[in-house]
């Protein structure tokens, strides 16, 4: 029987922390062995330092952690990996595990960019690690410098009391006094990381007043010459000098754009036909460094966009001025355009530049993302624009191809196509919650594609960062990032053979999906247009979009396979942008304008209103000879006249009606309405035209039949929603 004694004993043993020393004992479950050198030249010339990754397996086993791994054996891995013999990997063996991925990578990276991280996190959640080991301090696990990483890895180091072993202590978070170490150390690597970037900067900031090359985009005309090599094999330049093949093209996009009066557009156009011709051989280098590597890129050379010109013609770098932050230099170098006609230019830009507001936030409009325009070769993503309400297609206007070929109000866009989808679907006030849970079922199906997106990315930016240090003259050296580059290489080609397979994901409730689909048109305009948007791209894949002057054919492709088309018709634009006038059009202006009376040229431009014509004729510089009537010949206002004429207003007649009623021209019934000072109230203003449009009609039975395949993670669910909703 217990005394009770011995059952105090016993609720003392349980409740007693453990001491300092207990805390620290080693071995403790998994030990992992860090080691990280920031860039792959640092890898190759730190002997020791790569070392010392297999002395401290060897302190691991002193330690007491049982492992099959041979120190010397790893070190003839690490050897290997320092020549490039092989690529940074993971050796696991009993309870410690030997992680090389940092090598060659900055610890001021963040977490998704630190795959050797990864590992250690993983076994820290699930409190399966017990110690790690590091070759000098906690400074060499991370220094990124907005302290996430290392926050977040001392509080999963402190919850499952994970040890940090250096070469000469043993650090506990669990204890008060270590945590305080561990953070210091990580602040300690954080401000260090703070200083180099200042020494850096400032050794940049001194190029940078001597007119020399810091880093920025070369503008096209010029070429960086090579005065030397760094030590790890990268070139360095001076002050850049003039390049005969483009200079030429220079001057004739300055010339052009004085010429269109400042347009980027029709200078572009002006310019199809010309491109800057590809880099010489022995310069190859550039296209790297050039500001062209933006511009498309055709087997002739570089076409030539609004976007090349705009940053042309108010780039002072061609007239010799060179500008780094505050730092102005004139004649830093030979100039490649005259000053006379460089400052022409300039002043265009200036002229025609919008000034500058504050930034303001504009959600999304409904259809944002889903809309394609297939009038191109290839179908184009209509931008959507929520501070002016349009959708607008860019792409031959962006190439310097043609003009904008899609400018439309969102309500041409919104209306019909939310109508014809909301018929398929119905919500309740509990939409909200159902939303939420069908964006994370989406979102975690998505993961693993977007991991394996990440890992592609990183060795193609590996390969292109392996490139640039072959040739650098050391045939030792060459060899080694040869063998690196087709390793990576063969990693890249078995990645991209073993895609991520797609995953099905689990249905959420049925009820609540059932309770989803009631009163979706009634309550469809209470909800912020960013849940509008976020709801639409999770049961809509894309809208096809097939126009001209007069229709828009809009085909709405479902996640589940199923397609509607609805035809929706077009009001006549009152913007240059949404009906650009054609070579006919002008022609036929230039030939009536002089001397037709307005009425003959209204009738043979019947899709044109007056100020429309009288706009584009100014811009035509074109000149009429029409007689006008004097001011003595004009016929008075009456009282009468003016009385009735401002009922008429007031009621919101048409200006047309009112002046055919009283006799009088379209002119002559503004003119007095502006002296006048005569208001429509706003119940009397012209309304807008109500969208029309119409649907094809389909076969119900492809909308059932869609290819189950197809749906998204919720397709059984919105299988169910059409059978509910027919």
């Amino acid at each position: 029987m217990l005394s009770l004694s011995d059952i105090i004993n016993t609720i003392e043993r349980k409740s007693r922390k453990p001491d300092e020393s207990e805390l620290r004992t080693l071995p403790n479950r998994i030990a992992v062995i860090h080691g990280r050198l920031s860039d792959p030249h640092q890898v190759h010339d730190s002997r020791e330092s790569v070392r010392e990754i297999a002395v401290q397996l060897r302190r691991a086993i002193e330690d007491g952690y049982e492992t099959g791994l041979d120190p010397a054996a790893v070190e003839d891995w690490l050897e290997k990996i320092r020549n490039g013999a092989v690529q940074p990997g993971i050796l696991r063996d009993g309870k410690v595990v030997v992680n090389c991925l940092g090598l060659g990578i900055s610890g001021s990276l963040p977490e998704e960019k630190r795959p050797d991280l990864v590992l250690d996190f993983e076994l820290l959640e699930k409190g399966e690690l017990g110690a790690i080991y590091v070759t000098e301090g906690a400074n060499r696990l991370s220094r990124d410098p907005d302290r996430l990483v290392s926050a977040k890895l001392l509080k999963l180091m402190k919850d499952s009391n994970c040890k940090l072993r250096t070469s000469y202590e043993v650090l506990s978070p669990c204890i008060d006094r270590d945590w305080e170490i561990i953070h210091r150390e990580f602040e300690r690597g954080a401000e260090e990381l703070k200083e180099l970037h200042k020494r850096l900067y400032h050794r940049k900031e001194l190029r940078a007043t001597r007119g020399e090359f810091v880093g920025e985009p070369i503008p096209p005309g010029f070429i960086l010459p090579i005065i030397g090599r760094k030590a790890n094999g990268e070139y360095q330049f001076g002050k850049m000098d003039p390049y005969p093949p483009h200079t030429a093209i220079d001057v004739r996009i300055f010339q052009e754009y004085i010429r269109c009066r400042g347009s980027k557009l029709q200078t572009a156009l002006a310019m199809a036909d010309v491109m800057f011709p590809r880099f010489l051989p022995e310069f190859t280098y550039m296209e790297r460094y050039s500001a062209l590597r933006s511009c498309p890129r055709t087997p002739a050379g570089y076409r030539i966009t609004p976007a090349t010109v705009k940053g042309l013609v108010t780039n002072l770098k061609l007239i010799g001025v060179w500008r780094w932050g505050d730092t102005i230099k004139v004649n830093n170098h030979e100039p490649v355009v005259p000053e006379a006609l460089f400052l022409t230019a300039y002043e265009l830009a200036l002229a025609r530049a919008k000034p500058k507001g504050r930034a303001v936030y504009y959600e999304p409009m409904e259809w944002s993302g889903l809309l394609w325009c297939c009038n191109h070769d290839k179908p184009a993503l209509v931008s959507s624009y929520s501070s002016g309400g349009v959708y607008r297609c860019k792409r031959d206007y962006d190439a310097a191809l043609g003009r904008i070929c899609l400018n439309i109000e969102k309500r041409f866009i919104n209306e019909p196509l939310t109508t014809e989808v909301l018929r398929q679907l119905d919500f309740t006030p509990c939409a909200e919650e159902v939303l939420e849970q069908l964006e994370n079922e989406a979102v975690q199906g998505k993961l693993e594609t977007a991991n394996y997106s990440q890992e592609v990315t990183e060795l193609e930016r590996r390969l292109e960062n392996l490139k640039q240090y072959l040739g650098c003259g050391d045939k030792q050296r060459e060899e080694i990032y040869w063998q690196q580059y087709q390793a990576t290489e063969e990693k890249l080609k078995d990645l991209l053979n073993n895609p991520v397979p797609v995953k099905t994901i689990a249905a959420i409730d049925i009820r609540a999906v059932k309770q989803f689909l009631v009163n979706l048109p009634g309550k469809w305009q209470s909800y912020t247009p960013t849940v509008r948007n976020r709801l639409l791209k999770l049961i809509i894949e894309k809208v096809e979009l097939r126009h001209d002057a007069k229709i828009i054919e809009a085909t709405v492709h479902w996640k589940t396979g199923f397609c509607q088309r609805v035809i929706i018709q077009r009001a006549r634009a009152t913007n240059n942008q949404g009906s650009v006038w054609t070579e006919e059009e002008n022609r036929l202006l230039e030939a009536l304008w002089r001397n037709t009376p307005l009425k003959a040229v209204l009738e043979a431009l019947p899709e044109r209103t007056l100020s429309a014509i009288r706009n584009h004729a100014r811009c035509l510089d074109l000149k009429c000879q029409r007689k006008t009537t004097s001011a003595k010949k004009r016929r008075r206002w009456t009282r009468q006249e003016e009385a009735q004429a401002h009922v008429f207003y007031k009621e919101g007649t048409p200006v047309s009606e009112i002046a055919t009623k009283l006799n009088r021209t379209h002119n002559a019934i503004m003119q007095r309405a502006t002296a006048k000072k005569w208001h429509v109230p706003s119940q009397s203003m012209r309304k807008k035209k109500p969208v029309v449009w119409k649907t094809v009609d389909q076969d119900f039975k492809v909308f059932q039949e869609a290819p189950s395949r197809r749906l998204l993670p919720f397709g059984h669910i919105l299988n169910l929603i059409f059978k509910v909703v027919e």
